[in-house]
C-alpha cells in the first residue's frame, strides 16, 4: 500500500456504554502504574499465529473492557494508548469466559516516532480521533473503499452509499487533507481503491 491517508469527519460522541449485559467472552481492567484506571485504551483482539485482526473494544471510565464475538482459538490481546508502551496478553479461548484481571500499562519513556516504527497497531485512540491501520484489514487488489470500510468495527455502509459510524452519518471524506470528489462519501466509496489507503481516521469534530 502507498502512504495515502483517508480522513472521515464525523459528528459523534464516544460512548462509555460499550458493553452488553450478557457475560462477555473476554474482559479485564486496565490501570496505569499508579493503579489509576485508564479510559479509552484500545484493546485489539488478534489471532496469535498471524496477528490477523478479529475485534476490538475501548476501556470505559473505570478502565474496564469487554470483547464479544470471540472465536475459539489461541489469541493475542493488544493494549494501546498514546504515551504508554503497547502491552500484549496471550490467551487461549475455549468457549468459556476469560477474566484476565488487571492489566498495567507502563508509561513510554521513548519518543513517539521510535515507538511507531516498532509496533503495528490496528486501532489507536487519541482524544477525539479513532485511527485504523488499513494494513490490519485484509482486502483484495480489486476492492474499493466501500469494501474496506465494511471490515472496520463500528462502521456500516448502507445500500444507498451512506456511511454510518457509532450511529451517526459521515458528512465528508478527506483524502490527505483535501476533499475528494467534493467530499461526498457515496462517490468516494466507489472511486477509491482500498489498496491505496494506509490509514483511516474517524474524527469526532465538535461544532
Amino acid at each position: 500500500m502507498n502512504t495515502s491517508k483517508l480522513l472521515i469527519l464525523l459528528f459523534l460522541t464516544l460512548s462509555n456504554s460499550l458493553f452488553a449485559q450478557s457475560e462477555p467472552p473476554i474482559k479485564g481492567i486496565v490501570y496505569d502504574e499508579s493503579r489509576v484506571p485508564i479510559a479509552l485504551v484500545s484493546v485489539a483482539l488478534l489471532k496469535q499465529k498471524d496477528s490477523t485482526f478479529i475485534n476490538y473494544a475501548l476501556t470505559d471510565v473505570k478502565g474496564e473492557f469487554a470483547i464479544f464475538d470471540t472465536p475459539k482459538d489461541s489469541l493475542l490481546l493488544q493494549f494501546s494508548y498514546l504515551g504508554y508502551i503497547t502491552h500484549f496478553e496471550t490467551i487461549h479461548y475455549k468457549n468459556q469466559p476469560i477474566d484476565i484481571g488487571n492489566v498495567i500499562l507502563k508509561e513510554d519513556a521513548y519518543e513517539l516516532d521510535v515507538v511507531t516504527l516498532s509496533a503495528v497497531i490496528p486501532i489507536q485512540i487519541k482524544e477525539d480521533t479513532i485511527a485504523f491501520n488499513a494494513n490490519s484489514f485484509k482486502v483484495n487488489p480489486s476492492d474499493n473503499l466501500e469494501t474496506l470500510l465494511k471490515k472496520l468495527p463500528g462502521i456500516e455502509v448502507e445500500s444507498n452509499g451512506e456511511v454510518v459510524a457509532k450511529g451517526e452519518e459521515v458528512t465528508k471524506i478527506f483524502v490527505d487533507g483535501k476533499e475528494f470528489f467534493g467530499g461526498d462519501p457515496a462517490i468516494v466509496l466507489k472511486n477509491l481503491s482500498a489498496d491505496a489507503i494506509a490509514k483511516i481516521e474517524i474524527i469526532d469534530k465538535k461544532k
